[in-house]
Protein backbone atom coordinates (compact mmCIF):
# COMPACT_ATOMS: atom_id res chain seq x y z
CA UNK A 1 0.00 0.00 0.00
CA UNK A 2 2.81 2.38 0.99
CA UNK A 3 4.61 1.62 -2.28
CA UNK A 4 1.51 2.51 -4.28
CA UNK A 5 1.12 5.79 -2.38
CA UNK A 6 4.74 6.69 -3.11
CA UNK A 7 4.24 5.95 -6.80
CA UNK A 8 1.10 8.08 -6.96
CA UNK A 9 2.85 10.89 -5.11
CA UNK A 10 5.82 10.73 -7.50
CA UNK A 11 3.46 10.84 -10.46
CA UNK A 12 1.63 13.83 -9.03
CA UNK A 13 4.92 15.62 -8.43
CA UNK A 14 6.03 14.90 -12.02
CA UNK A 15 2.76 16.16 -13.47
CA UNK A 16 2.95 19.21 -11.26
CA UNK A 17 6.54 19.90 -12.38
CA UNK A 18 5.65 19.53 -16.06
CA UNK A 19 2.64 21.77 -15.68
CA UNK A 20 4.72 24.30 -13.79
CA UNK A 21 7.49 24.21 -16.44
CA UNK A 22 4.94 24.64 -19.23
CA UNK A 23 3.97 27.96 -17.67
CA UNK A 24 7.53 29.25 -18.13
CA UNK A 25 8.18 28.01 -21.68
CA UNK A 26 8.68 30.66 -24.34
CA UNK A 27 8.41 30.86 -28.12
CA UNK A 28 9.92 32.71 -31.02
CA UNK A 29 8.05 33.49 -34.18
CA UNK A 30 9.49 35.25 -37.16
CA UNK A 31 9.53 35.98 -40.84
CA UNK A 32 12.30 35.89 -43.44
CA UNK A 33 12.17 38.31 -46.36
CA UNK A 34 14.26 39.06 -49.44
CA UNK A 35 15.67 42.55 -50.21
CA UNK A 36 12.39 43.51 -51.92
CA UNK A 37 10.28 42.50 -48.94
CA UNK A 38 9.02 39.25 -50.46
CA UNK A 39 8.79 36.10 -48.29
CA UNK A 40 11.61 33.58 -48.55
CA UNK A 41 10.26 30.03 -48.68
CA UNK A 42 12.18 27.05 -47.26
CA UNK A 43 14.91 29.12 -45.64
CA UNK A 44 16.83 27.08 -43.04
CA UNK A 45 16.33 28.54 -39.57
CA UNK A 46 18.58 27.53 -36.66
CA UNK A 47 18.27 28.60 -33.02
CA UNK A 48 21.21 27.91 -30.72
CA UNK A 49 21.26 28.70 -27.00
CA UNK A 50 24.04 31.07 -26.02
CA UNK A 51 24.28 29.24 -22.71
CA UNK A 52 25.01 25.85 -24.23
CA UNK A 53 25.31 24.90 -27.89
CA UNK A 54 23.74 21.52 -27.13
CA UNK A 55 20.37 23.29 -27.02
CA UNK A 56 19.66 23.67 -30.69
CA UNK A 57 16.50 23.91 -32.79
CA UNK A 58 16.14 23.69 -36.57
CA UNK A 59 13.20 24.46 -38.84
CA UNK A 60 12.28 25.92 -42.24
CA UNK A 61 10.14 28.82 -43.30
CA UNK A 62 6.79 28.30 -45.01
CA UNK A 63 5.54 29.91 -48.21
CA UNK A 64 4.90 33.13 -46.30
CA UNK A 65 8.46 33.12 -45.02
CA UNK A 66 7.22 32.42 -41.48
CA UNK A 67 8.61 30.11 -38.79
CA UNK A 68 7.73 29.34 -35.16
CA UNK A 69 9.75 27.66 -32.42
CA UNK A 70 8.05 26.74 -29.13
CA UNK A 71 9.18 25.14 -25.88
CA UNK A 72 12.15 27.44 -25.33
CA UNK A 73 13.93 27.96 -22.04
CA UNK A 74 14.44 31.62 -21.08
CA UNK A 75 17.79 33.04 -22.14
CA UNK A 76 19.75 34.32 -25.13
CA UNK A 77 19.64 32.57 -28.50
CA UNK A 78 21.49 33.08 -31.76
CA UNK A 79 19.11 32.92 -34.70
CA UNK A 80 20.74 32.01 -38.03
CA UNK A 81 19.06 31.88 -41.44
CA UNK A 82 20.42 30.33 -44.64
CA UNK A 83 19.05 30.11 -48.15
CA UNK A 84 20.83 29.43 -51.45
CA UNK A 85 21.39 32.65 -53.38
CA UNK A 86 21.39 34.81 -50.26
CA UNK A 87 24.06 35.80 -47.78
CA UNK A 88 23.45 34.18 -44.35
CA UNK A 89 21.59 36.29 -41.81
CA UNK A 90 21.81 36.17 -38.02
CA UNK A 91 20.46 37.92 -34.96
CA UNK A 92 20.75 37.53 -31.19
CA UNK A 93 17.41 37.23 -29.41
CA UNK A 94 16.63 37.39 -25.70
CA UNK A 95 13.74 35.19 -24.65
CA UNK A 96 11.97 35.98 -21.39
CA UNK A 97 10.01 33.70 -19.07
CA UNK A 98 6.79 32.56 -20.75
CA UNK A 99 7.43 35.20 -23.40
CA UNK A 100 6.88 35.43 -27.13
CA UNK A 101 9.45 37.16 -29.27
CA UNK A 102 8.79 38.29 -32.83
CA UNK A 103 11.62 38.82 -35.28
CA UNK A 104 11.95 39.77 -38.93
CA UNK A 105 15.10 39.14 -40.94
CA UNK A 106 15.70 40.60 -44.39
CA UNK A 107 18.31 38.58 -46.26
CA UNK A 108 20.69 40.23 -48.68
CA UNK A 109 21.59 38.68 -52.00
CA UNK A 110 25.06 37.21 -52.44
CA UNK A 111 25.74 39.84 -55.09
CA UNK A 112 24.78 42.69 -52.76
CA UNK A 113 27.12 41.41 -50.06
CA UNK A 114 29.92 40.88 -52.55
CA UNK A 115 29.58 44.46 -53.80
CA UNK A 116 30.75 45.70 -50.40
CA UNK A 117 34.21 44.39 -51.24
CA UNK A 118 34.33 45.81 -54.76
CA UNK A 119 36.60 48.70 -55.64
CA UNK A 120 35.29 51.79 -57.42
CA UNK A 121 36.79 50.39 -60.64
CA UNK A 122 34.99 47.07 -60.17
CA UNK A 123 31.68 48.85 -59.62
CA UNK A 124 32.13 50.87 -62.78
CA UNK A 125 33.06 47.67 -64.65
CA UNK A 126 29.93 45.88 -63.38
CA UNK A 127 27.83 48.86 -64.38
CA UNK A 128 29.33 48.56 -67.86
CA UNK A 129 28.48 44.84 -67.97
CA UNK A 130 24.86 45.60 -67.11
CA UNK A 131 24.61 48.29 -69.79
CA UNK A 132 26.29 46.03 -72.34
CA UNK A 133 23.77 43.26 -71.61
CA UNK A 134 21.00 45.82 -72.16
CA UNK A 135 22.61 46.73 -75.52
CA UNK A 136 23.27 50.27 -74.34
CA UNK A 137 26.72 50.27 -75.87
CA UNK A 138 27.48 54.00 -75.73
CA UNK A 139 26.65 54.09 -72.01
CA UNK A 140 28.67 50.91 -71.50
CA UNK A 141 31.67 52.55 -73.16
CA UNK A 142 31.51 55.41 -70.67
CA UNK A 143 31.32 53.00 -67.73
CA UNK A 144 34.23 50.89 -68.96
CA UNK A 145 36.31 53.98 -69.62
CA UNK A 146 35.69 54.96 -66.02
CA UNK A 147 36.90 51.54 -64.88
CA UNK A 148 40.03 51.76 -67.05
CA UNK A 149 40.75 55.22 -65.71
CA UNK A 150 40.61 53.90 -62.16
CA UNK A 151 42.60 50.74 -62.90
CA UNK A 152 44.67 51.06 -66.11
CA UNK A 153 46.37 47.71 -65.51
CA UNK A 154 43.26 45.55 -65.89
CA UNK A 155 43.15 43.61 -69.17
CA UNK A 156 39.48 42.68 -68.56
CA UNK A 157 38.43 46.32 -68.43
CA UNK A 158 40.27 46.98 -71.70
CA UNK A 159 38.72 43.96 -73.39
CA UNK A 160 35.15 44.89 -72.48
CA UNK A 161 35.75 48.49 -73.47
CA UNK A 162 36.91 47.23 -76.86
CA UNK A 163 33.84 45.01 -77.21
CA UNK A 164 31.52 47.92 -76.45
CA UNK A 165 33.29 50.20 -78.90
CA UNK A 166 33.07 47.50 -81.55
CA UNK A 167 29.34 47.05 -80.92
CA UNK A 168 28.92 50.81 -81.11
CA UNK A 169 30.56 50.76 -84.55
CA UNK A 170 33.74 52.48 -83.40
CA UNK A 171 36.14 49.88 -84.80
CA UNK A 172 39.13 52.22 -85.08
CA UNK A 173 38.76 53.08 -81.40
CA UNK A 174 38.18 49.43 -80.39
CA UNK A 175 41.34 47.96 -81.94
CA UNK A 176 43.86 49.68 -79.61
CA UNK A 177 41.86 48.42 -76.60
CA UNK A 178 42.21 44.81 -77.74
CA UNK A 179 45.89 45.34 -78.51
CA UNK A 180 46.45 46.70 -75.02
CA UNK A 181 44.46 43.79 -73.52
CA UNK A 182 46.84 41.23 -75.08
CA UNK A 183 49.84 43.26 -73.93
CA UNK A 184 48.51 42.92 -70.38
CA UNK A 185 47.43 39.29 -70.83
CA UNK A 186 49.19 37.69 -73.82
CA UNK A 187 47.34 34.37 -73.53
CA UNK A 188 43.79 35.77 -73.69
CA UNK A 189 42.39 34.23 -76.87
CA UNK A 190 39.19 36.29 -77.24
CA UNK A 191 41.14 39.52 -77.70
CA UNK A 192 43.09 38.03 -80.63
CA UNK A 193 39.86 36.96 -82.30
CA UNK A 194 38.36 40.44 -81.93
CA UNK A 195 41.54 42.02 -83.29
CA UNK A 196 41.57 39.62 -86.23
CA UNK A 197 37.99 40.39 -87.27
CA UNK A 198 38.63 44.13 -87.18
CA UNK A 199 41.86 43.77 -89.16
CA UNK A 200 40.03 41.71 -91.79
CA UNK A 201 37.66 44.61 -92.30
CA UNK A 202 40.63 46.96 -92.62
CA UNK A 203 42.14 44.63 -95.25
CA UNK A 204 45.32 44.21 -93.20
CA UNK A 205 45.80 40.63 -94.30
CA UNK A 206 49.09 39.75 -92.64
CA UNK A 207 48.11 41.24 -89.29
CA UNK A 208 44.65 39.65 -89.43
CA UNK A 209 46.14 36.22 -90.17
CA UNK A 210 48.61 36.57 -87.29
CA UNK A 211 45.83 37.44 -84.84
CA UNK A 212 43.50 34.66 -85.96
CA UNK A 213 46.30 32.06 -85.94
CA UNK A 214 47.23 33.12 -82.42
CA UNK A 215 43.58 32.81 -81.41
CA UNK A 216 43.36 29.25 -82.77
CA UNK A 217 46.65 28.27 -81.15
CA UNK A 218 45.38 29.43 -77.76
CA UNK A 219 41.81 28.16 -78.07
CA UNK A 220 41.43 25.46 -80.74
CA UNK A 221 38.16 24.28 -79.20
CA UNK A 222 36.61 27.73 -78.89
CA UNK A 223 33.06 28.16 -80.24
CA UNK A 224 34.40 30.78 -82.67
CA UNK A 225 37.21 28.56 -83.94
CA UNK A 226 35.20 27.53 -87.02
CA UNK A 227 34.65 31.13 -88.07
CA UNK A 228 38.34 31.92 -87.49
CA UNK A 229 39.38 29.03 -89.75
CA UNK A 230 37.03 30.18 -92.49
CA UNK A 231 38.42 33.71 -92.28
CA UNK A 232 41.97 32.40 -92.48
CA UNK A 233 41.16 30.33 -95.55
CA UNK A 234 39.62 33.39 -97.18
CA UNK A 235 42.58 35.60 -96.36
CA UNK A 236 45.18 33.12 -97.59
CA UNK A 237 43.49 32.94 -100.98
CA UNK A 238 44.06 36.63 -101.50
Amino acid sequence: MISKKISVLALLLFVSTVASWAQYQSRIKGRVLDPSGNPVDKAEVTLVSQRTSSIRYESKTDKEGRFVQVGLMPGYYMLSVKKTGFAPGSKEIKVGIAGEESVEIALKTVEAEAEKTYSAADKSFLKGNKLYAEQKYAEAVAAYEGAVGLDPGSWAYRLNLGLSLKKAGQLEAALPRFQRAVELKPDYAEAYYQMGTILVGQNKVAEACASLEKFLALAPGHEKAGIAKQLLEFLKKK
